[in-house]
């Protein structure tokens, strides 16, 4: 990751992303805790603002919550979906090999649920400016009683 970072360093547009120094990072999966180093840039965004931005993880489209990456995540959703929450964290870090509380279970899935639910809420938008993305189109949609 740190040579593509390298890569995209030398790349990218100077004149619109000014190099501020590299940052230290983790991130936490399934197979343990993978380190690196990554560049920083100072851009403006279109209201003239002043952002930041890593040129890594918008190129390579990280996903993440917080330091853990999504299919982290998923895996221990999977499992809260069983089991509570202290029993989620005892399975994920016998199973990992990475320590995580009842508590730190909690606030993933408390971030999960709210990446949800922005995305049902810009589906919901999306469908109120007729601005669908489904290529089909059905003149009649049945509801059975029990919801589905």
């Amino acid at each position: 990751m740190e040579s593509y970072d390298k890569q995209l360093a030398e790349s990218r547009d100077k004149a619109v992303y000014r190099d501020k120094g590299s940052r230290q990072t983790s991130i936490k999966t399934v197979y343990g805790t993978v380190e690196y180093s990554r560049k920083i840039y100072r851009t403006v965004n279109e209201d003239g603002q002043a952002t930041h931005v890593f040129l890594l993880d918008k190129s390579m489209h990280m996903d993440k919550i917080g330091l853990i990456s999504k299919n982290h995540a998923e895996k221990i959703a999977l499992t809260v979906t069983e089991s509570p929450y202290r029993v989620t964290s005892e399975i994920i870090s016998s199973i990992c090999g990475q320590n995580i509380s009842a508590g730190g279970v909690w606030n993933i899935m408390q971030r999960l649920g709210e990446r949800i639910d922005e995305e049902e809420r810009h589906a919901v938008k999306q469908m109120d400016a007729d601005q669908t993305e489904g290529q089909k189109s059905i003149p009649v949609l049945f509801e059975e009683m029990d919801g589905i």
